[in-house]
């Protein structure tokens, strides 16, 4: 019998930890990240896992309104990614010094995503304030994984320590209490650091 005072994972998001090797669903991507901007009290700013696909589908205008707030207010643009369709990447906009970075902890990834994700930056300034900047793409530094299983918590734990200004490297030794920490974490609803 569980207790009434304690909220249990959803259906969304309980896939993500049936096991110690299950695969993050977009859905605890997308929960997880939302209490990062929501702690990050208006310096970060984030976009669901699937903008990038829907913005190849149907273009600038598919997406136009999924951004609620003008960019150049916010410090980090958090656009996590599902490349190749089993593997999550996060890439990161720096407003301030105008980059564009991916972070990949398989460092595997060399598609179009984070160019993508420049030229909807590019669109989005031309459409909202009639001129665009200068975005330079990079490739983050990032701790790799040591399996096949375990991107899902590397992307949005980076997140959450780039969120915070913490560049401590993520042990990827450490994996099974980031996983029990996320789950606890997503069943509270807020972040415990």
């Amino acid at each position: 019998m569980q207790d009434q005072n304690t909220k249990s994972l959803d259906q969304y998001n309980a896939p993500s930890f049936k096991s110690p090797t299950s695969w993050y669903t977009s859905d605890t991507i997308n929960e997880y990240i939302k209490m990062i901007v929501k702690r990050s009290e208006g310096e970060v700013y984030a976009v669901v896992t699937d903008f990038i696909v829907a913005y190849l589908r149907g273009g600038y205008p598919a997406v136009r309104r999924w951004i609620k707030k003008d960019i150049h207010t916010i410090k980090l643009l958090f656009v996590p990614m599902n490349v190749y369709e089993s593997h999550w990447i996060l890439t990161v906009v720096n407003i301030p010094e105008k980059t564009v970075t991916s972070y990949d902890s398989l460092k595997s990834y060399k598609g179009p995503y984070p160019m993508v994700l420049k030229n909807f930056l590019i669109e989005w300034e031309m459409d909202k304030k009639g001129k665009a900047s200068t975005w330079t793409l990079q490739i983050g530094e990032t701790s790799r994984q040591t399996n096949g299983h375990d991107c899902g918590p590397f992307t949005v734990e980076l997140a959450e320590k780039m969120s915070r200004g913490d560049t401590t490297p993520i042990n990827a030794n450490f994996m099974p209490f980031i996983r029990l920490r996320h789950k606890n974490e997503i069943i509270a609803g807020e972040l415990f650091n």
